[in-house]
C-alpha cells in the first residue's frame, strides 16, 4: 500500500512528465511510435464500432494516433497532471468526439465488466507496483474475443543484461551510490528517487506476465519486439541519438525478434466464456 501511494503522489508531480516528454515523446521518435500504432491497428483488425480502454494515456499522444483508425477510445489516467495536458492535445487534434478523457486508478478501474472491445496499457504497468491488481482489472473489464495489448520493457533485454550492470559498475568505480536492482515475481524492480518522491521502474519478466494473463483467461497471440534500445535517454549527442533512433526502427521493420529486445508488445486475446 505504501509504495503504490509513493508512485501515485510521483506520478502527480508536473517533473516526472516533462522527464518523459523529452526522453519519449520526441520527434525523433515520431516515426517509430506511427509505425508501432499502426501495427497495432493492424492487428486488432476490424475497428468499426469498437470502443478501446487506453488505460495510462499520459499526454494522449499515442491516443491520437490510435484515434486515426475508426476506434471510440476512452483515455484514463491517474494523474490530474497529465490529464490536463491530455486535454489540450485532444482539442489540438480536434478528436473531442472521438476521445473521451476520465481520471482512474488501473487497479481499480471506475468501469463495468465488458466494457470494452479492447484495452491497451503502454509502458504503464512498469510503474505500478500492485500488478496483480491491474492485470486483473484490464480483463475484467475486456469484453471475451476482445485484445488487450501491453507494452513493456524486457527483463532479458541486452540493455538489461550488460549495459545496465555496466552503468552500475562504473558508478561503483567513480564512487557513486549503485541503483538497487531487486529480482521480483513479475521482473527487475528499481526505485528511482528525486527530490519529488520515488517512482517504481520494473524490467518486466516476460514469461511471468504471459503466465499470469493466462490465469486471468488471456491467450497470447503474438509478441514483437517495440524499440531494440532505449539507450537514447542517456547520450548527450544528438547525432548519436538519431543513429540509436534509425537501429531502433530497423529492429522493428525487419527484425522484429522480441527476445533481446527492450521494447516488447504482447498482444492477448480474451478467451469466450
Amino acid at each position: 500500500m505504501k509504495q503504490s501511494t509513493e508512485s501515485k503522489r510521483r506520478l502527480e508531480q508536473e517533473d516526472i512528465h516533462d522527464q518523459w516528454l523529452q526522453d519519449y515523446l520526441s520527434e525523433d521518435l515520431n516515426r517509430f511510435y506511427d509505425e508501432a500504432f499502426q501495427n497495432i491497428v493492424e492487428q486488432l483488425g476490424d475497428t468499426r464500432d469498437k470502443h478501446l480502454l487506453d488505460l495510462g494515456c499520459g499526454y494522449c499522444f499515442h491516443t491520437s494516433r490510435l484515434a486515426k483508425s475508426d476506434l471510440r477510445i476512452t483515455a484514463v489516467d491517474f494523474s490530474t497532471t497529465a490529464l490536463s495536458e491530455a486535454r489540450r492535445t485532444i482539442t489540438k487534434a480536434g478528436l473531442e468526439g472521438r476521445v473521451s478523457l476520465e481520471r482512474g486508478d488501473a487497479t481499480s478501474l471506475p468501469f463495468s465488466n465488458a466494457s470494452f472491445d479492447h484495452v491497451l496499457i503502454w509502458g504503464v504497468l512498469m510503474h505500478v507496483p500492485d500488478i496483480e491488481a491491474a492485470l486483473s482489472e484490464a480483463a475484467r473489464v475486456l469484453k471475451p474475443g476482445g485484445k488487450l495489448v501491453i507494452a513493456e520493457n524486457n527483463h532479458r533485454s541486452l540493455e538489461v543484461m550488460f549495459v545496465e550492470p555496466a552503468i552500475n559498475l562504473a558508478r561503483r568505480l567513480f564512487g557513486k551510490k549503485d541503483r538497487v536492482r531487486n529480482r521480483r515475481q513479475f521482473g527487475i524492480e528499481e526505485w528511482q528517487s528525486s527530490s519529488n518522491g520515488r517512482l517504481l521502474i520494473r524490467k518486466t519478466d516476460m514469461k511471468a506476465l504471459e503466465k499470469r494473463c493466462n490465469e486471468l483467461g488471456l491467450t497470447l497471440e503474438n509478441r514483437i519486439a517495440g524499440q531494440l534500445t532505449e539507450i537514447h535517454t542517456r547520450l548527450p549527442s544528438r547525432s548519436l541519438k538519431k543513429l540509436v533512433h534509425a537501429t531502433n526502427i530497423a529492429w522493428f521493420r525487419h527484425v522484429r525478434s522480441p527476445t533481446l529486445a527492450m521494447g516488447n508488445i504482447l498482444f492477448f486475446a480474451k478467451r469466450l466464456g
